[in-house]
Order: C-alpha cells, then structure tokens, then sequence
C-alpha cells in the first residue's frame, strides 16, 4: 500500500465543546504538560496551546517530503504521531517550530532515531519532546547535536542527545527572539560527546539573566567536560554523571576533565539547586579529584544537599556524600553556600541520589517502546559502576568495537503501526477502548470527557507510556542482489536476493517487486530461516524495487528498506559509466566562466553519450550527445556560483542505452577579490573557544578549551595574540574552519600575520621541523580522505618555507629563518601570485625571496587551516607532528595577491590608532531659518577601523554620541548646531572588537546668524558695451542664493545717485526689465541689494554703455589705398590689423587722422598682396569690429 501524508486540522472548538470553549483558557492555565512534568518547563502546553492545532502522522523515514519528519514540523501548531519506527537519515538541520509537540513514544518497534546534522529547538517555544533519539551525524567541528539559542517554555523528557563536536546539549541564548526561560529537561540520557576535536562537553547551560532551567533525573555520561557547565537559575536534582574525562586516552589530547561546572569564567550570578545527584567517574576520570564540582566563583550562590561522589572504580556504588562546605563546592566564598534550597519547583524530591541512579538505570533515555544499542550500551556502562566506558572518538568506533551498523548508530527495527481507521493518530482500539469514534478524526482534539484539561489525543499519548510495548516481528534487513542476463535461448534476467533475517519467530518472507517504486506485487512466499530467493523471468536493463516482511500466522513485521536493482543490459548492450570528474558529491567544483569539464569512463562498445544535468536530481535536462572516445568529456555551461548540480551520462549503442549512475557536485561560490579572514585573536583569557574573524565572512576558528587561558592568550602586536609554546605536540591547539573562501585551489592568494620567537626556537636541523600554519595533507590517503594537496609555512633547517602543494608538483619558496626568528614582532607576508607565475616572502614589508610556481594546479583540500602544526588529516593519521611554539598575531587571508605597497601599508598600520588633527570650521548660511553648521576634518590614522565614533558636548565633561561613519571617512558636518553656541567635539575609531583612545577634545563656537550672499554674475557684465541700441527693454539679470528672501534694483547715470526701481522676490531665475529706453553713448549703472530677515547686503555697483559706431570702407575691392571712415568718432587714433581668412597678419599699425577730421583713416597698400579676401580688425575706443575687404 502507498504511504500517504495524513493531516487534518482541528474542528472549531465553538462546533466541539462550545461550553467549554468559554472557559477552557481558565481552565487549563496551570495544566501539567503531560502527568510526569517536573521544573520549570512543566506547564508547556505544546501543539495544545496553539490557535488551530492540527495532528501530522510520520508515515516514512525519508529526509524531506510528504510524510517526513521534516515536514511534520514544517510549520507550528502540531502534534506529530510517528506511524513508522527506525533511522531517518537527515541531510540538513532540521529546525523545531514553536506550539509543538512531539510524541516519540508512538514510534512503533524500536523508536525514532534521528542520524546526522542536529535537530535544533532554536525558536521552539512552548515545545513538548518526548522519546527521541538524536544523534549528531558527522565529524566536522563546532557542532551541538542539539540545543537551543533561544525560546522560552520548553519540556524535553526521556530524550536521548549523543555525539556532538561542540556540546551535546546546551542552552545558550544567542541574543535574538525570546531568551530561554521556563526549560526543563528530565530523564534524558546527554553522552557520548565525540572526543575528535577535544571538545567532549554534555552542555553549556546558560541563558540570559533571570532565565530558569530544570535539569532532573537525567544521565551525563563519557563527556569530557561540562556535565553541566551552569549559570543562571537552574535545580539540578536526581541526575546522575558517568565516566567525565578523557585520562588514559591514546588520541595526543591534553587530559583534562570536568563534571559539574559552578559557572566557570562565565560572567553574572547564578543561584542554582544541587540535590540528590549521583557523580560517579569512570575509566576516564582523573583518580585525583576530590570532588565533582569545579571552576566556581564568588558570584555562584548554590544549595547543595544528598549528592553522592564514587570515584573508587571498584564496580559497586558506595560514594560518599559531598560535603556542604568549600572542600565540597568550592567557589571561593562560604557565604554562596547556602543552608536552605531555593523555592524552585523540585527542591523536595522524594528521590534519595541512589534511587535517582535506579530510576535512570531503568527507564533514562528514550525508552519507550524500547531502548536501542547505543542507549543499552550506555546504561551498562553506567551499570558498570566505575569499571568500563566507552570512549567514543567518532561514532564509527561503535561499529569498531561493537558491530553496530548504520554508522555505529545500531540497528533500529520498526514495526508495523496499529490499526487507526480515521489517521486521527489513535489506533482503533484506545477508540473503542475510550468511548470514541475510530471513524472520526475531529475528536482527536476534543478535549477529553475523563481528563478535561487535555485533548484526547494527549490522553492518548501520555498514556501510551504506561502500557506494555507489543511484541513485534524484526523486519528483514540487508538486502542485496545479484543479477545477470542471458540472450539464449530467449532474452531475460535474474535476481538472486539476499538478506538478513532478524526474527526467531517468522513462518514465512514475503518477498514484493515493483517496477517504480511505490506500486509492489507479491512475488513469492518462503519458508521461515530462509535468507536467499530467485527472481527469475525478468527483463533485461530494467530497475526493479524490491521490499521484504516476515509473517507468523497472526503478524506481521514491518516491511524492509526499499532496495532496487537494475538488470544487466544484454552482453552487448554498453557498460554503466563510471569515474566521474568531478567526483561525486565533491563541493569544491570551479567552474570558469560558468564552464566545467565533466569526464567519465565507459565501455569501448559504447556508440554515443548522452548528458543530463540539473539541480534537480529528479528531473534532469538533456544537454548534448557525445560521441564515444577512449576518453570522454563535455564541458559544460551556464553554471552559477555555490548551486549543487546532479548530472548523469548514459551509454547507447545498437542494442540499447544504459542509464548512468546520478552523481553530484556543488560549484564553489564566486569570491570577488577581498580580505577572506582576518583573525586578530583579540580574546581574553575566559572568553571562551572563539577565535573572531573580523572579515565579512565571520569563519570564527577554534582554540582547545584547554588552552583558553592567560599563558597562550597573551599580550600581542596589537591587543591580544596566541602563544604556542605550552601546546601539545601531538594536537593541534587553533584551527579555522574550511570554507569556500579560504579553499584557495587555483588562484593567487596572500597570507599576512605577525610572529614572535625567540631565536632558539628555530629549527636548525634536517630532521626537526616546526608547521606555523598548514591546510591540506602531505600524502594521498584513500582512508583518511587526504589529497596530498596543501599550503603551509614550515621552519625547518634554519630556514622559512612556504610550500604549495597539488599531489604532482610541489613548490617551496625558502627565506633565512634567523631573520624572522628574533624574539621581537616580525611581520610576514606569503602570496601565490598566479598572474605572474610567483611565489613570494615578504619580511617587515621588504621582498626577501621569490620563486617560479608555473607547473602548480589545484592545491585545495576541504580540511581545516590547522594554526601551529600539521595538517588536520596528517595528525589524525599518525603522522609526525611538528608543533610551532612561537607567538602569533594578526593573521589575514586575501583572495588575491596584494601590492607592495600593499603589503607596506598593512606593515604599517596594524594597530588600530586614533584619529588625530582635527579641525573645524562653522558657517552660517543666511537662509529665512538661517541654517548653521559645523564641518569637522581629521587625520585617520588607522586601517583597520570598522567605523567612527563621533561625540558632542556643551559641557567638555558629558559626551553624547551624534553620528557613525564608515570606515576611512574624514570629514563630517553638523547641521544640528544653534547660533553663537560653544560645542566640544571628540571621536575614535572603532571595529568589531576594538577602538583607538579618543582624540583630543575640540571646541567650536558657531557663528550668529549671517546677512544673505552678495548678487553676483550680472547680465551684461560689468563694463560691456553694446554697438546698437536695444530693440527692446533692456533687461537686467543676476544670480543670487536661497538665503535672500528679496533683491532691491538701483539703476541711473551717476554711480554715487542711483535711483530704487524695483523688489524683486528670490527665484532660481532673477531679472528686471528696465521700463525705458536708452540712449546711446551714455555709461549706465546698477546695483542689486540682498535682503533677509538678518539684514541686507548691498551689491557692487556695475556699468555697461551703448554705442552706435559704424565703419564705412571705400573703395572695395581695393588696389591701393584704403579709406576708412567711422562717423561720430571723436579719438584721433585707431589700431588697424590686416590678416587672411585664415588669421595670418600681415600688419598691425595705430592710424591716426593726420590733422582730418576725426574719424577718417586711410592706408597705403604696396604690390606684395595676393588678389583676394581679407578681413580688416579696427580696435580703438568702444571699437573692436572686422570688416572684410576685397584686394584687387
């Protein structure tokens, strides 16, 4: 049968129970989340206090889609039934919506469990969780296998949380949403946290000021620290902690171990219960602890009562209680302990510490219908009593040392779900059991008429828990195949069947076959034991699914994973291809241009290819046909930047076509030329694990817990730095995480920072060396996952040595090591510069060597940038370590190869310094509501600002803040300043973690409110005169500013006595028509004035004149003489320029009238002209004119 989703939404509680709807918020205020809920998260109402509640029935194990997990909590408001039983393996976060609820106990068979990235209840407030298993699946760093960051009203119970990198389980808020409050979690198993990194830890419990936390009859157990690290408001009662620490490990990693942290360096009061709880240590507990509590301060106010501590390891629990003094809970301070509890809710459990232990021993975990593998392994450790832990470095050690499948998350059978006729999430039998409808899905939220402050659906559930969990027949698992194909006598297929039978009590397998995978026909019936079974008759080159089941005579299990199998193509149908390139699932594709290579191997039968690709791996696009090559290829395109690509070839010839094999790659994202980390290592000592990257791409690295202290954070070039000397030699004590922008395969990349070693840590022989940073591996290793592709900077001989690395070719670049070795802060640049084919060292800014690096290809591997040793796979693989113990400070990444100059600015300016030089100046802009202002200018002498900080004052004493500028600004104006007033001014710089001393304190006093701007720029211009009198009124304009609200026109003869013509408005257009008409040879002036409400400005005084002069030429054309004559010109000279039309003069002499009449000037031309055209300038008084004359 298809498995459909089933989900239906809630009948309107008016249509329902339309008297109880009236009351039933009163009514069910205070109701427990289920009967057993304890702390402070008990009244969590979960999917019940939403507005329209719905129930989503779980009916598959897939990742995503209709029926998934996933989408059951897609959205918030439901109660999500689990039909189905098993391993869903998750290929992203999945993240819990609020108004949940979850019910894990309806998982038939052997529970849920949850494989791979966490499941996060970030958000998820008013949350209830019960009877999950969550197991982080992977081994990268820094992740929790679950938590929460923020979310207030939450209830986890018999959860079980194993594996994470980072912390297990932890309450940290994150300062965004709701901070975490009213949060329980009780009887819940939090262990196993992978000792990979170093970073062992149950959970960080920590929210924000006033937020309460209950943490009651759970089990920590084989964490290295943090079982729990506690602040705030919190009762830790009946809790039992197994196995903390990580003595006698084999891995290199520094021994250390905590149980219950007393809030540790972690900044504000916390006020906590400690009662009844069982610490017990283990194989890997330190054997000289006193006590399990540590790290306490004067600021951890505790009651602490009924603890027990048993650290003799001799397999039976006979601890001693913890004394009630500072040997036993040493913060420091007798006063924070306390002789009465505080009023939290569980401060009177009826539970002694050994019947907590007991309590956990039987049901701890998700328990419910059963415990699977890795849980029972937990608890007989527990049970143990001190002589045996597991030591889990990653998850597949289980497989290892157990045989646990599934990538050491064990086998987790499901079963068959019990009858539910309406998919109201109640089986049939409860229904009738109940007094309700099995064929009525809307009463499943009615509230229920035996316990009215719940809906039944609740009732059901909380309910499940107190019934016996059925027997169920094992599903048949591992099943493979092996097929083959004959053409004689006739064409046809076989499938031979194999799997495990899990069960003891089967009469028969019955063995399905579908041809797509959701359609399934019976095949065949076999007898009990049997593992093996012949399809024959099939067809050829054909996919065919197949599930299996075990029957008794009244059961029947749950059937197997869906396996299919693809029949051969007759033997001479062409081979599946095979050998991608990209190799499948690889993330680091580069495409150039949006082009990519794709290579594949295939049979020499082969005829063509055929390419498919897309984002989709369900509904891929044909791109090309191929022809068959010994060595095929296609290069593809119109690829994007950091997409995921599914792609498939499949093989033809006459006999048929095979379909490929879908392989995958994700192209890496389109970086533009850029700082791609900077790590400043700007942390104290107590901040924490953090190493901040101050870059746009906030890849914060990794320090080893262990180091976080005042002897490796020390005082640095600027600020703090890293001292390596006290780190292990067979860990890596700072890594920063691979991304794509530090992949840095082919192209050309920088790496700046600066160091300090004292000339006696250099090393000078051949056989000793020393790795300040390294990313990649020195070998292949199909195993590990190593490439042999790498950058790093090596010590070694007396030498510095920056090596590329692409598994073929290698390049070192070498520079004298005692130069950089001088005990003093030397500051080092390292580049590929892929352009100009070079490696080069840079030392305090100067070139010191550089080296050809043509021949290097792709020097990329997705490993961690290992700070201070070799590379991450290398030490994991046993190879020798080479531990840098010098000092580091400021490292940078650029995605390109810096300048020199460049490279001397960074050298230069690495601290962080304060802006200096500043200077004022205050205008006032005469505007109807006189706008003032201040302009400030100062000196940046820093390249690492975020940004900077200006403040204001009246005082010099009271600062305000008035503006943030960007980064490198060095100017800003201050618009919102008054008249005549006295302002001090200070700033500084600033980025994310840091700010420069202010600068000097400035003071400025605005100007009083100004009169408007003079007019200016008259038409016509000052000192113009015109040769014709006007045709019409002469009109006069001029600019003027905003600030004047009126302008006053003078005109007349006499400069010192001009007569008021007009105001005129202010316009962006100013002009007066004058109202009379002119005479000519007169000398005219005007003025305008400016006016506002400050006063008036006068204007310069301007003058233009008119003339009426014409000039009369004779004869023309002309051979020898020329005659001129201007009428009514009263000076006896003029200047006549005689030139080509092309302006060559041929003479330039002043005439004069010789004793004629004035105005009349003649000149005598020789034989050296060419007959032609030539224009004759006159320039005398008011003269300047061209008259063309004609030379015979």
């Amino acid at each position: 049968m298809e498995l459909r989703t089933l989900l239906f939404k809630q009948v309107p509680k008016a249509l329902l129970l339309y008297g109880l709807v009236l009351t039933s918020e009163a009514l069910h205020s205070q109701t427990l989340a289920f009967p057993e809920a304890q702390g402070f998260g008990r009244y969590t109402t979960g999917a019940r206090g939403a507005s329209n509640p719905q129930i989503y029935l779980v009916t598959n194990l897939n990742d995503s889609g209709p029926g998934s997990f996933r989408d059951a909590v897609s959205q918030e408001g439901r109660f999500v039934i689990f039909k189905v039983g098993g391993i869903v393996n998750l290929l992203s976060q999945i993240v819990i919506p609020k108004n949940t609820t979850i019910a894990g106990q309806t998982a038939p068979g052997e529970g849920i469990v949850f494989l791979g990235p966490r499941v996060t209840f970030t958000g998820a407030s008013n949350t209830i969780a019960r009877y999950l298993r969550i197991r982080y699946g992977g081994t990268s760093q820094n992740q929790d296998a679950s938590g929460l960051a923020n979310g207030a009203n939450m209830i986890f119970d018999h959860m079980t949380f194993t594996w994470g990198t980072d912390e297990v389980f932890s309450i940290n808020w994150d300062g965004k949403g709701t901070s975490p409050d009213n949060i329980t979690i009780q009887n819940s198993i939090i262990g196993q946290g992978l000792h990979r990194h170093n970073h062992s830890a149950g959970g960080l419990i920590q929210p924000s000021a006033g937020g309460k936390v209950s943490l009651i009859g759970n089990l920590y157990i084989c964490n290295k620290t943090r079982n729990n690290k506690i602040k705030g408001i919190n009762e830790f009662v009946n809790n039992v902690v197994y196995n903390w620490g990580n003595y006698g490990n084999t891995y290199g990693h520094t021994e250390s171990g905590d149980a219950y942290i007393m809030g540790g360096d972690s900044a504000g009061s916390s006020d906590v219960n400690i009662i009844n709880n069982y610490f017990i240590g283990g194989p890997n507990t330190s054997t000289s602890v006193s006590t399990p509590f540590n790290r306490g301060n004067a600021n951890f106010f505790l009651y602490g009562s009924g603890n027990y501590f048993d650290n003799n390891r001799n397999g039976m629990l006979d601890g001693t209680l913890v004394p009630q003094d500072l040997t036993g809970y040493p913060t420091g301070d007798a006063a924070s302990i306390l002789s009465t509890p505080y009023d939290y809710p569980f401060k009177n459990t009826p539970l002694t510490a050994q019947n907590a232990y007991d309590k956990i021993v039987s049901s701890a975990g998700a328990s419910y219908p059963r415990r699977d593998q890795v849980d029972n392994l937990m608890i007989s450790d527990l049970m143990s009593k001190g002589t045996a832990a597991t030591y889990v470095y990653v998850q597949s050690d289980l497989t290892k040392q157990f045989g646990f499948i599934n990538g050491g998350a064990g086998h987790v059978y499901g079963a068959p779900a019990p009858l539910d006729s309406d998919n109201d999430g109640m089986p049939d039998a409860w229904e009738d059991a109940n007094g309700l409808n099995k064929n009525n899905p809307a009463d499943a939220l009615a509230y229920s008429t035996t316990s009215s402050q719940y809906l039944n659906i609740e009732v059901y559930i909380n309910g499940l828990i107190n019934t016996v969990p059925s027997d169920f027949v094992i599903p048949p698992t591992a099943i493979t195949f092996n097929a083959s194909s004959v053409e004689t006598p006739t064409p046809s297929s076989k499938i031979i069947l194999n799997w495990t039978d899990n069960s003891d009590n089967e009469t028969n397998f019955v063995i399905e076959r579908s041809t797509n995978g959701t359609s399934f026909t019976q095949v065949a019936m076999v007898n009990s034991n049997t593992v093996t079974y012949t399809d024959a008759n099939l067809i050829p080159n054909t996919k065919y699914y197949y599930r299996i089941k075990a029957i008794t005579v009244d059961e029947s299990s749950s059937y197997s994973d869906v396996n299919s199998v693809t029949t051969p193509a007759l033997p001479s149908a062409p081979n599946k291809t095979s050998n991608p390139n990209p190799t499948n699932e690889f993330n680091y594709a580069e495409p150039n241009n949006g082009s990519l290579l794709l290579k594949w191997t295939g049979s020499s039968n082969t005829t063509t290819y055929a390419v498919y690709i897309g984002t989709d791996s369900s509904n891929l696009n044909k791109v090309a046909d191929v022809n068959y090559a010994a060595s095929p290829s296609y290069t593809v395109s119109g690829l994007n930047s950091d997409t995921n690509y599914y792609w498939r070839i499949d093989a033809t010839n006459v006999k048929g076509t095979v379909e490929g094999d879908i392989w995958s790659f994700r192209t890496i994202s389109n970086i533009p030329n850029n700082m791609v980390g900077h790590w400043p290592f700007k942390e104290v000592a107590g901040e924490g694990d953090d190493i901040v990257d101050l870059s746009d791409f906030d890849n914060n690295g990794k320090l080893d817990l262990d180091f976080d202290n005042t002897t490796v954070r020390i005082d640095g070039k600027a600020n703090k730095a890293l001292d390596f000397l006290s780190s292990n030699n067979n860990s890596y004590m700072a890594s920063i995480p691979n991304q794509d922008q530090i992949y840095l395969n082919n192209g050309s990349f920088s790496i700046s920072f600066w160091m300090k070693a004292a000339p006696g840590l250099l090393p000078t022989g051949s056989t000793s060396s020393a790795y300040l940073l390294c990313k990649g591996s020195f070998t292949k290793n199909a195993t590990t996952g190593a490439t042999g592709k790498r950058y790093n900077i090596e010590f070694k001989s007396g030498e510095l040595r920056f090596a590329i690395d692409d598994d073929v070719t290698k390049k070192e670049l070498k520079g004298v090591g005692s130069r950089f070795f001088t005990g003093n802060w030397e500051h080092v640049v390292v580049m590929r510069d892929v352009v100009a084919h070079k490696l080069r060292l840079y030392l305090n800014g100067v070139l010191q060597s550089e080296l050809s690096e043509t021949g290097v290809t792709g020097i990329a591997e997705p490993t961690d940038l290992i700070l201070g040793n070799i590379g991450e796979l290398e030490l994991a693989s046993g190879t020798a370590p080479a531990p840098y113990k010098g000092k580091l400070d400021e490292l940078k990444i650029f995605n390109y190869a810096l300048s020199a100059s460049q490279i001397t600015e960074i050298y230069n300016t690495t601290v962080i310094n304060a802006p200096t030089n500043v200077t004022f100046d205050t205008n006032t802009i005469a505007t109807p509501l006189a706008e003032t202002t201040t302009v400030l200018q100062w000196m940046d002498n820093s390249n690492n600002e975020a940004n900077f900080v200006l403040e204001r004052s009246l005082d010099a004493v009271s600062f305000e803040p008035i503006a943030n500028l960007e980064a490198n600004t060095t100017t800003y104006t201050d618009t919102d300043v008054a008249h005549s007033t006295k302002y001090y001014y200070r700033l500084k710089a600033t980025n994310k973690t840091d700010s420069s001393n202010y600068s000097e304190v400035f003071d400025v006093t605005t100007k009083a409110a100004p009169a408007p701007v003079k007019a200016v720029n008259p038409s016509p211009e000052n000192g113009s005169y015109f040769l014709e009198l006007p045709v019409e009124n002469f009109n006069l304009a001029w600019e003027g500013k905003i600030d004047a609200t009126k302008y006053t026109v003078y005109f007349g003869t006499d400069p010192e006595n001009l007569s008021k013509l007009a105001d005129i408005s202010y316009s962006e257009s100013l002009s007066y028509q004058l109202p009379a008409v002119l005479t000519s040879r007169v000398y005219y002036y005007w003025r305008v004035d400016a006016t506002n409400d400050y006063g008036t400005t006068t204007g310069d005084v301007w003058s233009f004149r008119i003339t009426t002069n014409e000039i009369a030429i004779h004869p023309n054309p002309v051979k020898e003489q020329i005659n001129i004559n201007i009428p009514s010109y009263n000076s006896p000279n003029i200047t006549a320029t005689l030139m080509d039309t092309t302006g060559n003069v041929f003479f330039s002499n002043v005439l004069n009238s010789n004793g004629n009449s004035k105005g009349n000037f003649k000149i005598r031309l020789n034989n050296n002209y060419t007959p032609g055209l030539y224009i004759l300038n006159i320039t005398g008084d008011d003269l300047n004119n061209n008259v063309k004359v004609l030379i015979k």
